[in-house]
C-alpha cells in the first residue's frame, strides 16, 4: 500500500490505482464528466483536475496514478475557476431548449461551480431533435457533450464499435457506424451504451413508443446526453443500476 494525502488527510492506496479511485475510496469527490468505472479512462472532459504539490499545476486525477508520498489538493480556487471554465466551454454547446432540465448530473456541476452560458450571439440548434426514426431512441444531440462513454462502451465492452466520433472540433458529433440511422446498429449494441449514460438523462432525452417518459433508475452517473436504449426490442432491458 502507498500512503499519500489528499486535501491534507492521510490517506493511503493500492499501487496502480488513480487518484480518482484513491479519493473516492475514502470519501472524497473529485467531479467528473467522461469518467466510467468500467470503461477505459481517457481524461477527455478535464474536469477533474487537481494539483499535485511540487508538479505541474493541474494533472487529471482519472489518469494520474497515486504515488508514496504524494500531496494533492482537489479543490483550491485555482482548480475551482478551472472547472468553471470547462463547464463554461460546455455551455457554449449545449441546447436543451426543446426539453429543458435541470436534474442531471451535467447540471448539477453546472450550479456547484457557478457556471453560466458565455454572452454570445444567439444561434439556432446545430441539430434537429428527434429526427432519427428509431422506434425507442429519441436522439438529441444538441445535448451531447462528447464524453464519448457510449463510443467506449460499445469498444471496449463489446468490441464492435458501432458508435463513433464524426467529424472535428465544433462539427465533432456522434454517429452510428457510417451515420445510419440508429435503428440499423443491433440494438444490443445500443443497449450497451445506454448502460453508460445517466439514468437521471433518459425522461428528457429519450422515450420509448409514443414518447412516454422510460422509467428513471436511481443511480447516478456521468453524461452522455444522446442515446438510450430498450431492449425490450429484442429482450430485458439492461442497466448498470
Amino acid at each position: 500500500m502507498l500512503s499519500l494525502t489528499i486535501d491534507g488527510k492521510a490517506v493511503s492506496a493500492s499501487r496502480g490505482q488513480t487518484v480518482l479511485q484513491a479519493a473516492r475510496l475514502h470519501g472524497i469527490e473529485i467531479p467528473t464528466l467522461c469518467h466510467h468505472p468500467d470503461l477505459s479512462p481517457v481524461g477527455s472532459c478535464r474536469l477533474c483536475v487537481v494539483e499535485i504539490v511540487g508538479d505541474a499545476p493541474f494533472a487529471t486525477a482519472c489518469m494520474l496514478p497515486v504515488r508514496e508520498n504524494m500531496a494533492v489538493r482537489t479543490s483550491t480556487p485555482a482548480i475551482v475557476q478551472a472547472r468553471r471554465a470547462v463547464l463554461e466551454m460546455l455551455l457554449v454547446r449545449y441546447d436543451d431548449e426543446a426539453q429543458p432540465e435541470t436534474n442531471s448530473e451535467f447540471m448539477r456541476w453546472v450550479r456547484q461551480y457557478g457556471a453560466r452560458r458565455p454572452a454570445l450571439p444567439q444561434t439556432p440548434a446545430r441539430f434537429a431533435a428527434d429526427t432519427d426514426p428509431h422506434p425507442f431512441i429519441r436522439v438529441d444531440l444538441n445535448k451531447c457533450i462528447l464524453c464519448t462513454r457510449c463510443v467506449r462502451a460499445c469498444a471496449d465492452v463489446q468490441g464492435r464499435f458501432v458508435w463513433g466520433v464524426a467529424g472535428r472540433g465544433e462539427a465533432a458529433h456522434i454517429v452510428a457506424g457510417s451515420t445510419p440511422p440508429c435503428w440499423k446498429p443491433a440494438a444490443s449494441h445500443a443497449a450497451l451504451a445506454r448502460r453508460s449514460v445517466p439514468p437521471e438523462r433518459w425522461p428528457t432525452e429519450m422515450r420509448c413508443n409514443n414518447k412516454a417518459p422510460i422509467e428513471r433508475s436511481q443511480r447516478s452517473a456521468p453524461i452522455a446526453a444522446w442515446v438510450v436504449a430498450w431492449t425490450s426490442m429484442y429482450g430485458k432491458r439492461r442497466s448498470y443500476a
